[in-house]
């Protein structure tokens, strides 16, 4: 059996600088966007392994519920976060407020969610992961 040896180059910003600063130039002024991709694998259903909701129906609804209330805000959102099975609300609060305290665009791209989100959102069709 024949292996191939791989070299891996470093990268340094002090090597780099030239790159760096042409990828500075390119992006300063630029507005970041945020993107969110849900998505859900039947593995979720296995009782126990996952804390993206409180139970199965809960948690076929996490991905859908996190989107809109990232993209809609707690305003016009009235509906309830999902919580871990210990009562600990989604993450979806951190970005929310990063989301908000930045100005970022957010686009919502669906991968395969059991539940589609009630906003604007890209749709891959991609259908539910197996595991």
């Amino acid at each position: 059996m024949m292996f191939k040896t791989v070299t891996q180059k470093s990268f340094s910003f002090v090597t780099k600088g030239k790159e760096c600063q042409n990828f500075t130039n390119k992006v300063n002024g630029k507005k970041p966007l945020f993107i969110l991709v849900i998505g859900s694998t039947e593995t979720t259903l296995i009782p126990g392994i996952s804390a993206a909701g409180q139970n199965i129906e809960q948690l076929k609804l996490t991905p859908a519920l996190d989107a809109e209330f990232l993209m809609l805000g707690k305003d016009k959102w009235k509906k309830e976060l999902p919580v871990s099975p210990s009562g600990i609300p989604s993450p979806v609060i951190l970005s929310k407020v990063i989301v908000d305290l930045l100005g970022l665009e957010v686009k919502v791209i669906d991968v395969g969610a059991f539940v589609k989100p009630e906003c604007e959102h890209i749709d891959l069709n991609m259908g539910v992961a197996r595991s």
